[in-house]
């Protein structure tokens, strides 16, 4: 004996355990910036307020995240040195 929506709830089902791939995904590339940022930059919320400051306070914490980032991969030595070289090669 089936149940009236039984037909919906196994597509349901269907759907739900396909998507755990992408959930899997999102979880180890999308959270781990906004994970790092909360908990080690210890940002709950937004100090200003109005869209402009959200977004110049957005882009200060994404920096940092990417600073710390370039450090872990590349080492601070090896960052320092790359940041203190000339952009432009100098024509001698």
């Amino acid at each position: 004996m089936r149940l009236v929506l039984e037909d919906l709830k196994e597509r349901f089902e269907a759907q739900y355990e396909a998507s755990q791939e992408i959930y899997a995904r999102r979880k180890t590339r999308a959270e781990h910036p906004f994970g790092h940022i909360k908990r080690n930059l210890k940002t709950d919320g937004f100090m200003l307020r109005g869209k402009d400051g959200v977004q110049a306070e957005t882009s200060l914490l994404a920096t940092c995240f990417d600073l710390r980032r370039m450090m872990t991969i590349v080492g601070i030595s090896a960052l320092i040195e790359k940041l203190t070289a000339p952009a432009i090669p100098v024509m001698g």
